[in-house]
């Protein structure tokens, strides 16, 4: 038996898509998968229920909270709720974990600090059957260094992930550069970091028909707005652009992190209020592949601190729309490896204009040839059960 601990399930982000194709991804591989997950999660895409029981944990919607990054008072609420949600879910973790009998447990989702600490904390529990998987290799202290209490949090994750890379807990991330970041940030050799791909299927939908040639190239920003997410800095190279290249720009997703304002404001400043449409709210994931589909590029232009694999990259290649990622990133890198877009320096504005320009160019020249099938190939959840299968396997020899 295998437990997963997901503690998000449809609270935040696509933590839903991401967790139902892994746990398709572990079925596959032979396990019965039990998941502790949250209340609102939704298993109709899991595709096997004889070999899948989920345990819900009535914690709150983080959505309903806004996570104000600029007031301390916005961090303040929202850490109170994570902490909150965190010993609600940990105390339902336990339980199912000291009834059963399980081979392996994986920490999915949710907030790094807490996870490593239940793992530090946890008497009695074997290292070796137990996996977390870091979703940003953002241990590098530097990028923190003008503000305070997200450096005391990073530095206080990295001494924790320090102590537990030593045993045999296996270390996941999302792809070969967030190994080699994360590898580096703890100065450990580089096969101590396992990696599993973001697990991406299409469920049938796909990309039909051909654009009109005429029309604005359509730059879509999706997904909840965070600041470390770029919006900015994409408005404001927008800004750059000759008069005469075409675009519109569509932003879709959660402000509540950064307030419908903050949108409106950065359009405003960069006259973008012509090109622009919004769709400021959380959206299913019909709507999500629906906007994938109807756009021509989806541009995620993160900051440095950034350095993840997204599940908007992911939707946007199983879907076969272009990106425009950052170089540093495993977005970035699977855009580069796979052929399925165009990448730039992150936070290098000069680059990201060069790079929309020549994007948007490609586009109306029809003067593409991208990788998709390749993408698609490498991180269907068949393909990650195996790998992760292999990793917690091999750290038990």
């Amino acid at each position: 038996m295998y437990i997963l601990y997901n503690p998000q399930g449809n609270t935040e982000g696509h933590s839903q898509q991401y967790a139902s194709n892994i746990v398709n991804g572990l079925i596959s591989a032979g396990f019965f998968v039990n998941m502790v997950t949250s209340k609102d999660f939704d298993s109709s895409k899991i595709v096997d229920h004889t070999h899948f029981k989920a345990h819900y944990t009535p914690i709150e919607d983080t959505r309903s909270v806004k996570k104000d990054d600029r007031s301390l008072m916005g961090r303040f609420v929202y850490g109170f709720l994570i902490l909150k949600n965190n010993f609600k879910s940990f105390r339902t973790l336990t339980k199912i974990r000291k009834k059963s009998e399980f081979s392996h447990l994986s920490i999915i989702g949710g907030d790094t600090l807490s996870n490593l600490m239940y793992l530090f904390f946890s008497f009695g529990l074997d290292k070796s059957k137990c996996s977390i998987t870091i979703h940003n290799a953002d241990y590098d202290l530097s990028l923190y260094q003008n503000d305070l209490v997200r450096y005391s949090f990073k530095l206080i994750s990295k001494l924790f992930l320090k102590f537990l890379i030593k045993g045999r807990l296996v270390i996941f991330t999302h792809g070969e550069i967030m190994c080699k970041n994360l590898a580096l940030q703890l100065t450990c050799p580089l096969d101590r970091i396992d990696f599993y791909r973001v697990p991406a299927v299409s469920y049938g939908v796909t990309k039909v028909g051909n654009r009109v040639m005429s029309a604005p190239v359509r730059l879509l920003f999706l997904g909840v707005v965070r600041f470390d997410k770029g919006f900015d800095i994409l408005c404001s190279c927008l800004g750059q652009l000759e008069p005469t290249i075409k675009f519109e720009l569509i932003v879709a997703g959660s402000s509540a992190q950064v307030g419908d304002k903050y949108i409106n404001d950065l359009i405003v400043q960069y006259n973008l209020e012509s090109k622009t449409s919004l769709e400021l709210r959380y959206l299913t994931d019909l709507e999500l592949e629906q906007l994938i589909i109807g756009a021509d590029i989806t541009v995620l232009p993160y900051r440095k601190t950034f350095l993840a694999k997204s599940v908007v990259m992911s939707d946007t290649a199983r879907l076969g729309t272009p990106a425009i990622a950052t170089k540093e990133s495993q977005n970035g890198y699977d855009v580069d490896t796979f052929g399925v877009g165009w990448s730039f320096s992150s936070e290098d504005q000069g680059d990201l204009v060069r790079v929309l320009t020549l994007a948007i160019s490609d586009i109306f020249a029809n003067n593409c040839d991208f990788g998709f099938s390749e993408y698609i190939d490498a991180h269907l959840p068949e393909t990650v059960g195996i790998q992760i299968k292999s990793a917690m396997e091999n750290s038990n020899a």
